[in-house]
């Protein structure tokens, strides 16, 4: 489908410059180290077939939290959103955790989705205080909004 680029300028939302989140490693519970990196918008088609099985999770809001997940996801790649960001923790190069936000004003951040694809090691607990860190400490943000399901 062509897309009319003029009419593609006028879509796309204003983006705040946002410095990139420094990939950093994590021990887990289990010893194991979780890489946390933040992810391109490359990257969302690998991570759209990790978050799709999780769809149909119907406990601790599994299902609702990565339809949200998804369409934001597909939303940033698509560049319909302002200023989003995705973090992703990664164990031998296996996705097992995903974090999203926005930029909503250069001090105000949104703090959309945590998913942890591997449950009982606490991987949605360090990916949020990632994602807490990175509005904090490299955003300068004073505020970020949470959503009531993360």
């Amino acid at each position: 489908m062509p897309i009319d680029l003029e009419l593609e300028k006028h879509l796309r939302p204003k983006q705040y410059p946002m410095v990139p989140y420094p990939p950093k490693v994590i021990v887990l519970a289990n010893g194991k180290k979780m890489v946390v990196r933040q992810a391109a918008r490359e990257d969302v088609p690998a991570i759209l077939k990790s978050v799709h099985p999780c769809l149909f999770i119907e406990r601790d809001y599994y299902d609702i939290v990565s339809a949200r997940l998804y369409g934001e996801l597909l939303a940033w790649y698509r560049h319909r959103v302002k200023s989003e960001y995705v973090l992703m923790g990664q164990v031998d190069g296996f996705l097992v955790g995903i974090v999203n936000g926005r930029m909503e004003t250069e001090k105000i951040g949104m703090s959309y989705h945590t998913l942890a694809i591997d449950r009982g090691l606490r991987i949605g607990s360090h990916l949020f205080a990632a994602k807490m860190e990175y509005h904090m400490e490299y955003l300068g943000q004073e505020e970020v909004l949470i959503v009531a399901e993360s």
